[in-house]
């Protein structure tokens, strides 16, 4: 079943952004493992655990980038590595976003990749039904 990341594993992956100073490859080294790191079967799994493993996924990806980017902000958008390296992430999240979507009735599922502040977001989407007459 997919679980979230563990404590000492997002305050690892913050330690090595802080010591990547400006070097972005250390960023895209940083979401490789990040990406490494995530076991995306959702099979089995309560789809609203999934969901909150998912989403904190996602977020831990945001944050890192976030964070490298607020310590050097003197460069405009992202190197082509460090946005294949968030597409790569939002792909292997897809698969159990759409578990999760069967799971809990969800008319649909999107994973959203954005600037570098929110880099990677993930959510369901469910149909309203029509107002009655």
């Amino acid at each position: 079943m997919m679980e979230g990341p563990a404590d000492v594993f997002r305050e690892k992956l913050a330690e090595r952004v802080r010591a990547a100073g400006a070097d972005e490859n250390g960023l895209v080294s940083v979401l490789a493992e990040l990406e490494d790191a995530i076991d995306a079967d959702p099979r089995g799994g309560d789809p609203e655990a999934v969901y909150a493993a998912l989403v904190a996924w996602a977020t831990l990806c945001s944050d890192l980038v976030a964070a490298f980017y607020r310590a050097h902000d003197g460069s405009a958008g992202v190197p082509v590595a460090v946005a294949a390296g968030v597409q790569r992430i939002a792909r292997r999240l897809r698969h159990s976003l759409g578990h999760v979507a069967n799971g809990l009735g969800a008319a649909g599922y999107s994973v959203t990749i954005g600037p570098r502040s929110s880099a990677l977001s993930a959510a369901l989407t469910w149909r309203t039904p029509p107002a009655a007459p």
